[in-house]
């Protein structure tokens, strides 16, 4: 696990299951991050919109609205900060299609603080790269 001297990127977590959303944010707190977490898109598009997420983290499957709306929605909008997508799916048309919308990676359910770091830094190295 890294531990970030500097200024903590922020993390939001998008996911409609509560006890998720508080295990992650607890998981991502612990590896350095600043989580912020919404329980779906609606709120998650309100909050990226607002200004200061670095990244967002978002399950695929929600009810209603999901995972591949929400990166319709920033793509659509030019919101840009970058996704990665979660999972508790073996669906590879699944993750071909997260990763077709835009997010830079997808983590399987459950996944590790390790698995989880490493995602991140994927996508955010990926926006400082072409910074």
């Amino acid at each position: 696990m890294s531990t970030r001297q500097t200024t903590r990127p922020t993390v939001l977590v998008v996911d409609d299951d509560l006890s998720l959303r508080v295990l992650t944010s607890i998981v991502l707190a612990r590896v350095g991050y600043s989580p912020t977490a919404v329980s779906g898109v609606v709120r998650a598009l309100e909050r990226v919109a607002e200004g200061g997420v670095d990244v967002v983290l978002t399950d695929l499957g929600m009810p209603g609205l999901d995972g591949f709306d929400l990166m319709t929605a920033l793509h659509a909008s030019r919101m840009s900060p970058p996704v990665v997508a979660m999972t508790a799916s073996d669906d590879e048309e699944r993750i071909m299609r997260a990763l077709g919308l835009g997010a830079r990676t997808v983590v399987r359910k459950p996944f590790t603080g390790e698995e989880l770091d490493v995602a991140l830094q994927v996508a955010l190295g990926a926006v400082r790269a072409a910074a």
